[in-house]
């Protein structure tokens, strides 16, 4: 392959948590380079910046002009689509003790034992000509490494990527898996799967192999 046809990528380092019991408060990720605010709908403070991914705690919730802006410090406010929050999903019937749920609003899933959230991550989910379906699923296949791809290579929108690691299946094509090709997530990116860092993919398949192979996965939209 000619070398000017291929372009070298550093996988994210971006990880979610691993949360041994209830937040006192709700957490976010910041999605953006944001310098804060004084107040709701204040002007930036430049010597108040917080970086993208950086985990922040939610103090409060204040309406502006249509938006919610929160409180992650004394005088330090950012505008709600500046944040990725996790939200507590909602439980579903029969889904057992060990289940996903993917916030398609806050570009998040969780992963849950019983009602306790137990681990949280930033995703990329489809996005509005590739949605991701939302509705309950489960687990249907799964491969610690798998090629992908779509469509025919004279067709937009096609692509096929190998070895895309930590794949979980849950809506026919649609999967959970490992991403080292962006490093966009709190945003939608993808035809329809649930892109997530490496770190983060390896932690899902590997606590539903030890905990349940086929777990249920909610698709929800929190906003």
């Amino acid at each position: 392959m000619r070398a000017d046809r291929v372009t070298r990528v550093r996988p994210s380092a971006l990880t979610g948590v691993a949360l041994p019991g209830a937040l006192p408060y709700p957490m976010a990720w910041v999605l953006l380079d944001t310098y804060t605010s004084p107040f709701p709908g204040g002007p930036p403070q430049s010597d108040q910046l917080v970086y993208r991914y950086e985990r922040v705690n939610i103090f409060a919730a204040v309406p502006h002009n249509g938006w919610n802006w929160y409180l992650i410090g004394p005088n330090r406010w950012i505008h709600q689509r500046r944040v990725g929050i996790v939200k507590h999903a909602p439980r579903p019937a029969g889904s057992g003790e060990h289940w996903i749920a993917i916030d398609l609003y806050e570009q998040v899933v969780t992963a849950y034992e019983g009602d306790r959230m137990v681990f949280a991550a930033l995703i990329s989910t489809g996005t509005s000509n590739y949605p991701t379906s939302q509705g309950l699923f489960a687990i249907e296949r799964r491969y610690a490494f798998d090629d992908m791809t779509s469509g025919r290579a004279t067709h937009l929108g096609y692509y096929y990527i190998e070895d895309v690691p930590w794949t979980m299946y849950f809506d026919r094509y649609s999967a959970l898996h490992g991403v080292f090709w962006h490093n966009g997530f709190g945003f939608p990116q993808s035809h329809g799967c649930v892109n997530l860092a490496l770190t983060d993919a390896e932690w899902l398949f590997n606590w539903t192999a030890a905990t349940n192979p086929q777990a249920p996965v909610l698709v929800w939209h929190s906003g």
